[in-house]
């Protein structure tokens, strides 16, 4: 037998005392009655109707601790390859001003590149930490 999540529709175990997708409270962790949920279902059930323990628990993200994990690592890498590229980028552009003067632009599109690369980083991690 199976008792359905309120909030999200999966399947619980009958004895379940949260959901395993939601984190919602299904029972009361003292005397094992199911919560009687609000009909706008919050996180914030009140008081259990059978012993009137506060059932206050808020519900679990739902997303396991490696995505979180792999997001971290994500805006570390792309952090270290923009400024890699921000710092590439402007070196090459002032070494090929220092060393062309002010008559050759061949180093203009290759420096302005390597910037692009790295705005494109600083994009992906504001995108990214939208995201979290």
């Amino acid at each position: 037998m199976t008792t359905t999540c309120p909030q999200c529709g999966t399947p619980n175990s009958e004895n379940a005392t949260d959901c395993i997708r939601c984190g919602i409270q299904l029972r009361c962790p003292h005397c094992g009655l199911p919560i009687d949920h609000s009909p706008i279902v919050s996180p914030i059930a009140g008081y259990c109707s059978g012993c009137g323990t506060p059932v206050v628990r808020l519900p679990k993200s739902g997303k396991p601790w490696y995505v979180a994990m792999f997001k971290v690592l994500a805006l570390i890498a792309l952090g270290g390859v923009g400024f890699l590229c921000a710092l590439g980028g402007s070196c090459v552009l002032i070494i090929g001003v220092a060393s062309a003067g002010t008559t050759s632009f061949s180093y203009l599109p290759v420096g302005l590149g390597i910037m692009g690369i790295a705005a494109a980083c600083v994009y992906a991690m504001v995108k990214l930490i939208q995201k979290m």
